[in-house]
């Protein structure tokens, strides 16, 4: 079974971003949310 490089590259791109929206999402509240330090 092969997978062409541009699957793996969207699912790359997808997992990127749902993790950057994830810390986009628990980043920003600072002293609220996450555990943040800042």
């Amino acid at each position: 079974m092969t997978v062409d490089d541009g699957s793996v590259l969207a699912v790359v791109l997808v997992l990127a971003s749902l993790a950057l929206l994830g810390a986009v999402l628990v980043l920003p509240p600072g002293g609220g949310g996450g555990g943040a330090p800042f």
